[in-house]
């Protein structure tokens, strides 16, 4: 068992380990009995939905985990080739994919959610994916598909802006800097 007073923690990290110790939260939604959030929030039908390869029909190379490990490493230098569509499928579908819904109420996924409640949603700007425009879309979790959010060519700068500021641009809007 992990004892706080066994480590001199001064600051943010002693705060961190007194404020989120077990049995100091206030009690969850579940707790409280609250409805669980939808399975997938809705998403603009009209527009251009992309459907994505079944995850288990993608061929991945097998890796040792070790040395997956030991070979990871930053790269800021791009291939000029595009990524496919099977290689975006399988980084999505690693990232928050679907692998069963349970009584229509709940989905557990390749990753983990405190009370399987994914309080996520995965968005792409796309540049360069082989078959796909640009534009910013939506991963649809539950239907394994991309559904086109915007196709407006200033939306990655937007984007771009918004996540450096951490509010969203309003259109027409510019930052300054790259």
């Amino acid at each position: 068992m992990f004892n706080p007073g066994a480590r001199s923690l001064r600051g943010a990290g002693k705060e961190f380990m007194q404020r989120t110790e077990y049995g100091t939260q206030p009690p969850s939604d579940q707790m409280l009995g609250r409805p669980p959030p939808p399975l997938e929030f809705p998403y603009t039908k009209a527009k251009t939905i992309v459907g994505l390869p079944a995850p288990g029909g993608i061929t991945v190379p097998a890796i040792d985990l070790r040395d997956a490990i030991e070979q990871r490493e930053s790269i800021r230098n791009y291939a000029p080739e595009p990524l496919t569509l099977p290689e975006v499928a399988f980084l999505l579908w690693c990232t928050q994919g679907v692998r069963r819904v349970v009584n229509g109420t709940f989905t557990l996924r390749t990753v983990p959610s405190a009370g399987a409640r994914h309080a996520l949603e995965t968005y792409l700007l796309v540049n360069r994916i082989e078959d796909v425009p640009p534009g910013l879309y939506r991963y649809l979790a539950l239907e394994h598909r991309l559904a086109e959010e915007s196709r407006d060519p200033g939306v990655a700068r937007r984007e771009r802006c918004s996540s450096r500021n951490g509010v969203r641009a309003p259109s027409g809007a510019s930052c300054d800097g790259p």
